[in-house]
């Protein structure tokens, strides 16, 4: 199914009783370019999804999928884990060609049966973008997800064989591993291509280390 964020970004300028110059305004761009975006002439690169993102409050899957008419677009409204999102809505959501810049989205899902996430990978020529959030793990070994409470969890991610990111959470709150893990979300931004993707889990637990690893595959 093809995704219409021209009629995406009219609809929502509609709900929330702007102009297109008003609109224009906000995003320090003319009207002409809200004109063309809406008619699927142009699309916004990412600095402008950033900002058309927070206008109106929406968060990434809501503008692939249209899915708007539950919203309440209202200014405002606090969407309830927007920031959970902050890096996922800078992106555009449709494959074409930009200015000659093309953009490319992947969804990223775990190959380790004990691991499930929902991840995002955003690339054009110049700027790479990866998101991973909803990380859910059970280990067999050491309990279930909400048995499972260890004093802290490292979560590193390695592209092409490299550690780009390696987020060290002390369990001051004596949460399980579940709790832990699911209101974890990972953002990284990189100049070059990210692949070969890979998630390391490491926690302690009654002075013992603990080590899963899986691949994220789009």
């Amino acid at each position: 199914m093809k995704n219409n964020i021209g009629a995406t970004i009219k609809e929502l300028r509609k709900r929330s009783g702007m102009s297109q110059q008003e609109l224009a305004d906000k995003l320090n761009t003319t009207n002409f370019t809200i004109s063309k975006w809406e008619n699927n002439i142009t699309t916004p690169d990412i600095y402008y999804l950033k900002n058309i993102s927070k206008i109106f409050k929406i968060t990434i899957d809501d503008l692939m999928n249209n899915n708007i008419d539950k919203r309440n677009t209202d200014k405002t409204k606090i969407i309830a884990g927007i920031a959970v999102i902050e890096l996922i809505i800078i992106i555009v959501i449709s494959a074409i060609a930009i200015n000659n810049n093309k953009i490319t989205i992947q969804n990223l899902s775990s190959t380790n049966n004990d691991i499930s996430l929902k991840g995002i990978l955003i690339a054009n020529k110049s700027v790479s973008l990866l998101e991973i959030n909803n990380i859910e793990y059970v280990d067999k070994n050491t309990g279930t997800a909400l048995e499972t409470i260890p004093e802290f969890v490292s979560i590193i991610i390695k592209a092409n064989k490299d550690t780009i990111i390696n987020k060290n959470i002390e369990n001051t709150d004596k949460e399980s591993i579940y709790e832990l893990l699911k209101k974890t979300n990972i953002s990284y931004q990189s100049k070059n291509k990210i692949k070969d993707l890979s998630l390391i889990i490491k926690y302690h637990m009654n002075n013992k280390q603990y080590e899963i690893t899986t691949m994220l595959k789009p």
